[in-house]
């Protein structure tokens, strides 16, 4: 078997990039057109009559060599980009990359044509507009790195989109510039009418509903400069260290939570909204309590920020920190699910309103704290509902919403509670929470709900297009 690696339709002819021929279905027969080199065709690209193909050596093949003989330089070890008027009964070749360094890379470029212009994309992109007579190589792109033959579109002459490790990318320049305009994202927050997004790796602005992103900078003496001469290096090192981050508002203050091995770093949004400021590092070593596991990374979660105060998850235990304390609380809380197949990425599900914390366990029980944490009461048993898990929990003023897998309870005080419905008396099961203003939405597989002044649900979205990680409003 072989591995396809691009198709072309056009004329009603069928074109397959795989192995070093390129096999082409017209009236109903297969034919092999050869390109012109003895490679391996990873890419193809069509535009009117014009077929575009990008070959490079054979990385899954070998040639034996036998002891004592040299090693031959070959012309298979290039990348290749070639033409065709002629639906590929000839071709020529437009462009010819000779470093050994790309070898690796041949798999992983993708070849658009619109008009005149030809952008091949990959770690390295160059970009023709005189339909290959000559060609510009701009810098490297790390996130190209990251991802195989990265999926792309040419809409025209100069506009062009690729989906790359972080999201969705467009330029308008023909490739010049790119602007992500897509994100994949693992936390989402509104914060003075913008919207900012976390997507695992970087952290992201938008201004305008979503519609085009800006990767903020980070100060400090851990920030990944844009200017480095390593970027893959520093890129690994970025996406290894901030994965479990996560953005918070508390009160009038965006908060970036950045666990990092054993560091926990606390960054807070600068004034003008464009760059996150280092407020405080804490080590886990600080605390007997916190201490790493022998030859194992123990990471920390963190999970809810108010009135500066942190309250964090470590191995499964609830801990607090106030910002400039010189440690850590254990509030005496643990995790502990009995289940051998526990989801244990979920972790506790907490709200903090001022002294007033709830927090649900794995297993399904909801504790209580009027101190602060200082002291627990188990009030699993004063809910009017069965459930296995705790979905989302959220404070509104004085009142605490917790949605779980059954549906979702609402209470004043913590003592007396009722199940939300709707209008026909159905529970919608809630995933996730959020509020604008004093307005709560949920959103959950049937789609997107909000609370009604009569506290009923009324469902604003016929859908969801997958798992929602993370709503804001």
């Amino acid at each position: 078997s072989q591995t396809v690696y691009s198709l072309a339709v056009f004329n009603n002819n069928l074109y397959v990039a795989m192995g070093p021929d390129l096999p082409h279905l017209g009236s109903d027969i297969w034919k092999k057109l050869p390109v012109g080199a003895s490679q391996t065709v990873y890419s193809l690209a069509v535009f009117n009559n014009n077929l575009y193909t990008e070959t490079g050596p054979d990385l899954l093949g070998f040639t034996p060599i036998e002891v004592g003989q040299a090693v031959p330089k070959s012309e298979s070890d290039s990348v290749r980009i070639f033409h065709s008027a002629d639906l590929g009964a000839s071709w020529t070749e437009i462009r010819h990359i000779d470093k050994p360094d790309l070898k690796a890379e041949a798999s992983g470029i993708t070849v658009l044509a619109a008009g005149e212009t030809i952008l091949a994309l990959g770690a390295t992109q160059s970009l023709s507009t005189d339909g290959g007579h000559t060609w510009t190589e701009f810098k490297v792109d790390p996130d190209m790195h990251m991802i195989s033959s990265p999926p792309a579109v040419a809409v025209n002459e100069t506009t062009f989109y690729k989906a790359g490790t972080f999201g969705i990318h467009r330029t308008t320049d023909s490739g010049k510039s790119w602007h992500l305009v897509g994100t994949r994202t693992n936390n989402l927050v509104i914060f003075n009418n913008r919207l900012y997004a976390h997507t695992g790796y970087e952290v992201y602005q938008s201004t305008d509903e979503g519609g085009t992103w800006k990767k903020l900078s980070i100060a400090g003496e851990f920030a990944t400069e844009e200017t480095t001469s390593e970027p893959l290096k520093q890129d690994r090192l970025r996406v290894y260290t901030s994965f479990d981050s996560k953005l918070m508002v508390d009160g009038n203050i965006l908060y970036f939570v950045s666990p990092e091995r054993h560091i926990l770093r606390i960054y807070r949004l600068s004034v003008d909204g464009n760059m996150l400021i280092p407020v405080q590092n804490f080590s886990t070593y600080d605390h007997e309590s916190l201490s790493p596991l022998p030859k194992k990374e123990v990471k920390i979660k963190a999970i809810v920020v108010s009135n500066n105060v942190l309250y964090a998850e470590h191995r499964q235990r609830l801990f607090k920190w106030k910002l400039g304390d010189p440690k850590w609380m254990d509030t005496g809380l643990i995790n502990m699910d009995k289940q051998p197949n526990a989801d244990m990425k979920n972790g506790f599900k907490v709200a903090v309103s001022e002294a007033t914390v709830y927090v649900g366990k794995q297993d399904g029980q909801l504790f209580q704290s009027l101190d602060s944490g200082k002291n627990w009461k188990d009030i699993t048993l004063s809910l009017p509902l069965r459930f296995m898990h705790f979905n989302d929990i959220l404070f509104v003023g004085s009142t605490i919403y917790v949605a779980t897998d059954a549906g979702v309870l609402v209470s004043q005080t913590g003592e007396h509670w009722h199940v939300i419905t709707d209008n026909f008396g159905e529970r919608p099961i809630i995933n996730r929470f959020a509020i604008d203003g004093i307005t709560v939405y949920g959103a959950g597989d049937a789609g997107i709900y909000r609370l009604d002044n009569l506290g009923k649900w009324k469902q604003i979205s016929s859908e969801v297009l997958g798992e929602v990680v993370s709503l804001a409003v």
